[in-house]
């Protein structure tokens, strides 16, 4: 897709992509005149540069910890709120041949938002974590020195056995499969697979709770504003791709969106959309405002260094590398992406 717009080609309507790189290179179309103070901030601080708006983020998503209702009733277990809590839960299906949390390691993106959501709940989220990302982005931070300690306190998945080496060759189907046959008491995704739980266990009786830390609180949900919609700078039909987007910001086009995307929120001002049941357990970290994904906030590091922290997560489940080469690996990375 990049190759395109360096070209001047590529479709229309782009979505994901808008960066301060991207944006400096000319790829996209100030959407300021005609969008400026529709959306909330909150949605459109991350395409949003020099105070041009150049992308709509659409409905928030966020992952959490999805949960098998009845095998927490047949075991007389409660909702975790700590860490600790869960790693008691996760014993207890342990002891009953019954895997804890379901989770396809072969995908990178999903061991790197594992860790992310401990490091969310016991570093980034904290007072004392809160202008990590900007830090880490500009190079006075890096991630070894601040965050080792929720590294090395994810590894306690691996150490108590709920996650192990073989799952680095699980696909994300395969987990799901585990989640809805009654195999794996957890798995931890977002909305966009709810259909698919649904399809493959219509009878299911599903929940979520935040993602856990070992300090409490409500938990953190891993997420931010849905991926945004610019219009390329290049496009020899503008003026239809901005009805397009005038089409999608209003509730009636927020709501078609959500209807194929449930359980996020719009960012479109005046809108909002009820969230289904299963969701009631994540309420408090929702009221609270603890929905974030720390990557958003890395700037022009943010796609590399996802894939680099995702690998370096593999490597520390299948014993390649420690927590602490993992982490200085990760920060090399990002030291070379600043120099260019």
């Amino acid at each position: 897709m990049k190759t395109q717009l360096a070209a001047g080609e590529g479709p229309d309507i782009v979505g994901g992509l808008i960066d301060e790189t991207t944006v400096k290179l000319g790829y996209f179309e100030d959407l300021t005149p005609r969008f400026a103070g529709k959306y909330y901030d909150s949605g459109t601080s991350y395409v949003t540069f020099d105070g041009k708006l150049y992308g709509l983020p659409q409905a928030s998503w966020f992952n959490g910890i999805y949960y098998n209702v009845d095998l927490f009733k047949k075991y007389n277990l409660q909702i975790p709120k700590t860490l600790d809590e869960y790693f008691a839960v996760a014993k207890t299906f342990q002891d009953n041949g019954i895997k804890p949390q379901a989770i396809g390691l072969k995908n990178a993106n999903v061991a790197m938002q594992s860790f992310i959501a401990l490091a969310l709940n016991d570093y980034i989220g904290m007072p004392e974590g809160k202008g990590f990302d900007e830090a880490f982005r500009t190079g006075s931070a890096s991630m070894k020195e601040a965050l080792l300690p929720a590294l090395n306190t994810w590894t306690e998945y691996l150490k108590r056995g709920i996650f192990t080496k073989d799952m680095l060759g699980l696909e994300e189907e395969q987990a799901i499969d585990e989640f809805t046959s009654g195999k794996a008491a957890m798995f931890q995704t977002g909305p966009w697979y709810m259909d698919t739980f649904k399809q493959k266990n219509p009878a299911m009786n599903i929940g979520m709770f935040p993602n856990l830390g070992t300090k409490g609180g409500p938990g953190w949900m891993v997420g931010g504003p849905g991926v945004a919609f610019g219009i390329n700078a290049k496009s020899t039909a503008k003026e239809a791709a901005f009805q397009v987007l005038e089409l999608l910001s209003t509730p009636e086009g927020q709501e078609a969106y959500w209807n194929d995307n449930k359980g996020g929120s719009s960012f479109l001002k005046g809108v909002e959309f009820e969230m289904p049941a299963e969701y009631r357990d994540a309420q408090e970290a929702f009221k609270q405002g603890n929905v974030y994904f720390p990557p958003n906030g890395w700037g022009a590091l943010r796609n590399p260094i996802i894939d680099e922290l995702g690998k370096m997560i593999q490597a520390v489940v299948g014993g390649q590398e420690t927590p602490e080469q993992a982490l200085a690996s990760v920060d090399k990375k990002a030291a070379a992406l600043r120099s260019k």
